[in-house]
């Protein structure tokens, strides 16, 4: 064999060997975050039977701050925020190559090497069963949407994603379980909804949350209902002040905006509007507008962490004080119908 031949099919064994080594490089996964990157997720759950609930009611969000990066391995920290105002923060990590169904914190960050109808999770099948365009700010961006079904013999599930393909930041999770005919649990449901509602990168997360606060006194439910690019936390009523006070928080040096809406029956009268314990101007800073059953606010400010008061005349009255005055009156009338039902003794004079 001449040397000429030997070289060429040298040359063809290397560049073959380089070609594979490129293939297996090109299939492991690639981190779209750098260090700094957060994002934050907030949580819908509804259950038809507390034995079905999934102990995620609590929390009002979760963020996972990236604090490292060795290959596909992401190191950060996970901040849980409850609802009775509570924080807990613990370390974690995410491999974005070795996702894990059955981790909620391993669905939030996945490679972003992937093409379409590639395979995500081999024991289980799951591959990007599209790629679609969805807008979250003004632009669109191309996002990874993968499907994942269950058939059960007492139950069907099923896994919705949604991850931003530039990032692989999860946009949105929809988690679904029917119970079909179990012993147990009959035709009990589950659903859990995990969206993405705030990030250091803007485009990524839809530009108005909505979410609904409800009030219940007596039999009825009074329902309060925010739309903001702002974090809405801590909304509560104080009827006392007669007053609605919330928190919002949003990125520095961007304009931030809340719309609430306020049954006429919950909180009513002449209002006043304060930011930081600032009186705010109508007009100017808000707007207010009424449809004949609710209070509508739209208000505008530069973001950072800001308390809003808006301050009525009127409230709906504590049903605690209208029962101990009705308590109050019984044991009175009470008291008087025994004091006249009672014998009177009269002396008399041997």
């Amino acid at each position: 064999m001449s040397k000429n031949r030997i070289a060429l099919i040298s040359l063809i064994m290397l560049l073959s060997s380089m070609m594979l080594v490129s293939l297996a490089v090109a299939q492991v996964g690639t981190v779209g975050v750098s260090e700094g990157d957060w994002f934050k997720f907030g949580y819908d759950i509804e259950f038809s039977d507390e034995r079905l609930d999934p102990n995620l009611e609590d929390v009002e969000w979760n963020k996972f701050s990236v604090t490292e990066i060795s290959g596909t391995l992401v190191t950060g920290e996970t901040t849980i925020r409850y609802k009775n105002g509570t924080e807990q923060t613990v370390g974690s990590y995410i491999d974005v190559y070795n996702f894990n169904i059955a981790n909620i914190t391993a669905n939030m960050l996945i490679s972003t090497h992937y093409n379409l109808n590639d395979v995500i999770n081999n024991a289980q099948h799951l591959r990007i069963d599209e790629i679609i365009s969805i807008t979250y700010q003004t632009e669109p961006r191309e996002t990874y949407h993968c499907l994942y079904i269950i058939n059960g013999s007492n139950h069907d599930s099923y896994f919705d994603y949604y991850w931003d393909k530039e990032t692989g930041i999860l946009t949105k999770l929809h988690m679904f379980t029917e119970f079909k005919d179990d012993p147990d649990l009959g035709s009990a449901t589950v659903s859990v909804t995990i969206k993405l509602i705030e990030s250091n990168i803007p485009e990524i997360f839809a530009r108005a949350n909505i979410r609904e606060f409800n009030f219940t006194f007596g039999e009825n439910t009074y329902n309060v209902v925010t739309s903001s690019n702002s974090t809405i936390e801590s909304l509560n009523l104080n009827q006392t002040l007669k007053q609605i006070s919330f928190n919002v928080t949003g990125p520095t040096e961007t304009t931030g905006f809340c719309n609430i809406t306020i049954p006429d029956d919950l909180l009513w009268g002449d209002f006043a509007v304060y930011m930081d314990d600032s009186l705010l101007e109508e007009g100017v800073d808000y707007v207010k507008t009424y449809n004949g059953t609710h209070y509508a606010f739209h208000i505008t400010y530069n973001h950072s962490t800001h308390t809003i008061d808006i301050r009525g005349t009127g409230v709906i009255p504590e049903f605690q004080t209208w029962g101990s005055m009705l308590l109050m009156l019984i044991v009175l009338t009470v008291s008087i119908v025994i004091y006249k039902r009672k014998p009177k003794h009269h002396s008399t004079n041997n």
